[in-house]
């Protein structure tokens, strides 16, 4: 008796590039930075202290499909150039260099040859276990353009989950908890330009002072997180998890203890 002959297995999942990136009907920039930041006014009011803010204006672009490391690049390119760059041409790029089949970026050093490649800008790998705070307000600052893989949780913001909820974030700006020096009239909120930022006046700040603006490709709205959470869970990026298939995936075979854990794009432009 013939042995029935089982079906052949589905192809892997493709995700449509997307056509229209820059996100529609999103918040002012002024609505969110004063929701976000209203939570650490009261905290400062309490503590005589001011909430220092720095935030460029970058409009939100959202993803299709498992393409988070392209959409912060493509975040990444309006603080470089100012524009855009569309998600859907660097996801070509990426598959034909092989390193993504959906839009998936298990590597940072994949991600910074498509930035340099793409954007026309330079960068480099930075291990966060040697940056500093100041390092990163004044990459912010610069208008540089600091490119985060890290655990997401429900609401976006960073969690532990050793790599199984592995996403990518781009750093829009930063908040700061600080008593204010006595050529300023202390107020609870003071916003501020890149050309007024100086480092040295805060050279002395508590890990939990310091707060970080984000935009992914899940939400139109700005995301504001503890930088020391978010570090802690760059830090914890282990593994891909199981519901990612080699088959449907480009995952390094060394894990993502090697390409993504404790590592963040810095990118700049010419």
């Amino acid at each position: 008796m013939a042995v029935p002959i089982p079906p052949p297995a589905p192809p892997p999942p493709r995700f449509p590039s997307p056509q229209t990136t820059v996100a529609a009907n999103a918040p002012s920039l002024a609505e969110e930075i004063g929701y976000l930041v209203e939570p650490l006014c009261n905290r400062a009011n309490e503590q005589d202290k001011s909430v220092y803010s720095l935030v460029h204006d970058v409009n939100p672009v959202l993803q299709q499909g498992p393409m988070c490391g392209l959409v912060a690049l493509s975040i990444a390119s309006q603080l470089l150039t100012g524009v855009a760059y569309p998600p859907h041409k660097l996801l070509s790029s990426a598959r034909g260099r092989g390193y993504s089949v959906n839009g998936e970026m298990f590597s940072a050093q994949h991600l910074l040859d498509l930035a340099i490649s793409e954007l026309q800008c330079t960068g480099t790998l930075v291990n966060t276990s040697t940056v500093n705070t100041g390092d990163i307000l004044t990459a912010i600052a610069e208008r540089s353009a600091l490119v985060v893989p890290y655990d997401a949780d429900k609401d976006h913001s960073p969690c532990l989950a050793r790599g199984h909820r592995a996403h990518w974030a781009t750093l829009v700006g930063f908040a700061i908890l600080a008593k204010s020096p006595p050529s300023v009239t202390p107020r609870t909120h003071i916003e501020l330009s890149p050309v007024e930022f100086k480092i040295e006046p805060f050279q002395e700040l508590k890990s939990d002072e310091v707060y970080v603006f984000a935009r992914q490709g899940k939400s139109r709205h700005l995301g504001l997180w503890g930088l020391p959470g978010l570090l802690e869970s760059n830090a914890n990026l282990m593994d891909a998890g199981d519901r990612r298939s080699p088959t449907h995936y480009v995952i390094p075979s060394h894990g993502l203890c090697q390409s993504l854990a404790s590592l963040i794009l810095h990118l700049i432009t010419y």
